[in-house]
């Protein structure tokens, strides 16, 4: 028997748990193990419909997983996707974990 296997890429990231930092940081703990500290402001300001979420800190500090945990979710119905956040953690010479993380 002959099985053809399809692969459309990378698997992407789950997110286990996150919250909001000062300065528009993020803090995630990935379903797979880890933790990364990340600075969402450069993918905030990149797009309009996270608009609201970066003119307030109270509004980004309201951040929730998403329900299949692949993007944090904000109240106004902006998503950053978990792929963009394990990228922008790659990137980051900030990326580390923080000591005190109780999620």
């Amino acid at each position: 028997m002959n099985v053809d296997i399809l692969s459309a890429g990378d698997q992407i990231p789950r997110i286990a748990a996150c919250r909001a930092l000062p300065g528009f940081g993020l803090e995630v703990l990935w379903l797979e193990g880890g933790t990364d500290i990340v600075d969402a402001f450069p993918a905030l300001e990149s797009r309009r419909v996270f608009e609201q979420v970066r003119s307030s800190e109270r509004m980004f500090s309201a951040c929730a997983v998403g329900e299949y945990g692949t993007c944090v979710v904000w109240p106004d119905g902006s998503e950053l996707s978990a792929l963009w956040i394990a990228r922008l953690a790659e990137e980051s010479s900030v990326a580390r974990p923080s000591p005190g993380l109780r999620m």
